[in-house]
């Protein structure tokens, strides 16, 4: 019963986020929240790929610094951006109206 639960992708992306959000609020406690990580690890903790972050830093959404040639991610800003993403969809979510609510008397 359990097993057939957890074969279920909405079960399964449920709990994988539930796990991102665990983690990303403890490592926003540690002292190591302002250490600088590469595009692989952070897009790994945004849930995107490393071409999507880098794309969003070359636009200015993520902030990031250069290194060198390289790219590098301060992981603190990307904590920060993360939360106000997911704040920022349920934010859009209430201000559209309802089709639903319109139709009601």
């Amino acid at each position: 019963m359990i097993l057939r639960a957890l074969s279920s992708p909405e079960i399964r992306a449920a709990i994988f986020d539930e796990i991102r959000t665990i983690v990303r609020e403890e490592l926003a406690r540690t002292p190591f929240a302002d250490r600088l990580v590469d595009a692989a690890e952070g897009a790994k903790l945004m849930g995107m790929t490393e071409a999507a972050l880098r794309k969003a830093a070359a636009r200015g959404t993520v902030p990031c610094e250069h290194r060198g040639r390289r790219l590098r991610f301060r992981l603190s800003a990307l904590l920060d951006e993360s939360q106000g993403r997911c704040g920022n969809q349920g934010a859009s979510d209430a201000a559209s109206p309802s089709t639903s609510s319109s139709t009601l008397p």
